[in-house]
């Protein structure tokens, strides 16, 4: 009997048997997780995997387990069952749990690799196809320069996958590389968004020769960051605004503590600055607080209310004396501009000279008025200051509002306003101290089922269902203003003869007209002359008439009909189209 002894079988570390001590079951070789979709990324991710385990073997078919077997050793087969095993766990700890059912079962980890494979993997040349769509279709939209460029190179890279370039010893290699790039470049700067990138486009595509695609997406790069450090300085808050509170520190604070007055025990300021000694500003009120509306208190320092809406308070004493490192306060200008007329004086005359003084004007124009109403979308409810323009009052419970001077005021009666014969404002709460009146949008809408249409001069409201004009609003002073409408009717030119009645009413027949002669004079005679328009547009076919006919073989009996010419010919030159049918099968067949 023969020796069937074979040579024993060692592994080496560049064999590929070999597993490394961090080779594990559960080890996940790439973060690329199959899920059904991305099978062509995922199949790169997993061979260089692979490659770099030097595992690539056992699923490409160069290590199979029929040859492993032909071989005869069964320390090479015992070491293949250990790789094989390995790899198949690998593979599917990369694989979407809910497709393990469908692959977990196969043999070897060749098998699973190929049914993969047959069952994921996209033709060529459809998804060739659907890969050059997609690159031809790409924008930038709201994607950043950076983003949009990596979106495009993974389409390129996957499209090189498929599109192999051809090898060439000559010179024509480096040209067909060259287009490729010069494809890509035109690309990139046809998906770049037209309004921002336009100019730096026109600059690159004027350069002789063109940039390559690295200088050409860093020189878009630059341009973006360009655009937004400008549109930073662009965007800048500004210092103040309307309707904003005053900008000064928080009263009754100083380094973060809270102020304590001597003279009556209260916290907030300090003895210097306390209104019991220094006198009380304009538009304080009784209750220790500023009034938005309403008499001062006049018992100290005689102020006098505040006249309307989002007018700043009156700063304290100590703004007037302008402490340096401060914000001036627009209230008091007038005093920051005497400045230095006012330091020779003491406390006491200052004092004396203020009071003496009017409380600065706003120069602005204010939202003022009782017989105007401001469309406002930022209103909660309809509100208005006037008594008399409300009908249907009742009185309700106080119902506290926070007004844009920071101030809060109270509504405690609710009526109804009539601004035209179809729009009329339920709902509008009476509040004392508002100096204007408001249309809430947002109630108007909900209270009409109305349409609100904002444009650069007007607001027009209009019935959601019929369209029809309710309530007209003009831009003016930065707001929309509702407008009244005038009542008075426009009359048509008076028609005078039939044929003028038929040609302003649409075209109507002679039967439709002599409806209306009982209410119309002008209409009762009967139109003499023949109407062009009413020939043209009201040309009716006659109808066939009934036939029983029909051929009993092909081709008895063939209808001809040629219609032409056509002013546009077409791409072979034709203008007459030529429809033939056959009798007895119904066949159409139609020829240029």
């Amino acid at each position: 009997m023969g020796d069937n002894k074979t040579p024993n079988f060692k592994i080496d570390i560049q064999s590929p048997y070999f597993l490394h001590p961090s080779d594990a079951p559960g080890v996940i070789i790439t973060t690329i997780r199959f899920d059904g979709k991305n099978y062509e990324l995922w199949e790169k991710a997993v061979t260089t995997a692979l490659t770099a385990k030097n595992k690539i073997a056992f699923i490409d078919g160069t290590i199979t387990k029929t040859e492993v077997i032909k071989r005869g050793s069964a320390g090479e087969m015992s070491a293949w069952v250990i790789v094989n095993s390995m790899i198949t766990s690998w593979i599917l700890n990369v694989v979407d749990p809910k497709l393990h059912t469908s692959i977990a079962y196969a043999d070897s980890a060749q098998e699973i690799w190929e049914n993969i494979h047959k069952r994921y993997s996209i033709p060529n040349v459809p998804k060739i196809h659907q890969l050059k769509a997609k690159i031809a279709s790409s924008k930038q939209s709201n994607l950043e320069v950076s983003e949009f460029f990596t979106q495009l190179m993974g389409l390129w890279n996957e499209l090189g996958n498929y599109v192999k370039q051809p090898k060439c010893t000559c010179g024509a290699a480096e040209r067909y590389a060259k287009m490729n790039e010069e494809d890509k470049v035109h690309q990139f700067l046809m998906g770049l968004d037209d309004d921002a990138y336009s100019n730096i486009r026109s600059q690159i595509l004027a350069l002789d020769p063109l940039p390559s695609l690295d200088k050409i997406y860093s020189m878009v790069q630059q341009e973006e960051n360009h655009k937004k450090v400008m549109q930073g300085r662009e965007h800048r808050p500004e210092n103040a605004s309307a309707f904003a509170v005053s900008h000064f520190m928080k009263a009754g604070q100083h380094n973060g503590e809270r102020l304590s007055c001597k003279h009556c025990g209260k916290t907030g300021h300090e003895k210097a600055n306390c209104f019991e000694l220094i006198g009380y500003p304009t538009g304080w009120n009784s209750r220790g607080g500023r009034s938005g509306r309403g008499r001062g208190r006049g018992s100290r320092g005689g102020g006098r209310a505040n006249p309307g809406r989002g007018q700043r308070a009156y700063p304290g004493k100590e703004h007037v004396h302008a402490v340096q490192g401060q914000e001036n306060n627009a209230d008091i200008g007038t005093v920051e501009n005497h400045r230095t007329t006012l330091s020779r004086l003491t406390e006491d005359q200052a004092q004396k000279l203020l009071s003496l003084i009017e409380a600065p004007k706003d120069t602005q124009e204010r939202l003022s008025g009782k017989d105007d109403w401001i469309l406002d979308s930022g209103a909660s409810y309809h509100m208005t200051g006037d008594l008399k323009s409300l009908s249907n009052l009742c009185d309700i419970p106080s119902v506290p509002f926070s007004m844009p001077n920071g101030t809060i005021s109270f509504a405690n009666k609710l009526g109804s306003v009539k601004l035209n014969d179809q729009l009329v404002l339920s709902d509008v709460l009476y509040v004392p101290s508002l100096n204007c009146n408001l249309i809430s949008i947002a109630q108007l809408i909900e209270d009409l089922c109305c349409t609100v249409t904002f444009t650069r001069k007007l607001c027009v409201i209009q019935d959601h269902t019929t369209k029809t004009l309710i309530g007209l609003g003009e831009h003016r002073r930065g707001v929309y203003f509702y407008k009244k409408r005038p009542t008075t009717k426009i009359q048509a030119n008076h028609a005078t003869t039939p044929d003028l009645w038929h040609r302003r009413m649409g075209h109507p027949s002679n039967q439709a007209l002599s409806k209306l002669s009982s209410t119309i004079s002008d209409i009762s005679g009967n139109k003499k002359d023949l109407c062009d328009v009413c020939l043209r547009a009201k040309q009716t076919r006659l109808p066939f008439g009934f036939s029983d006919n029909k051929a009993l073989m092909p081709f008895d009996l063939v209808h001809f009909d040629i219609w032409g010419p056509y002013y546009v010919k077409s791409f072979c030159g034709a203008s007459y189209f030529l429809t033939i049918l056959d009798d007895a099968t119904r066949c159409v067949w139609v020829t240029l």
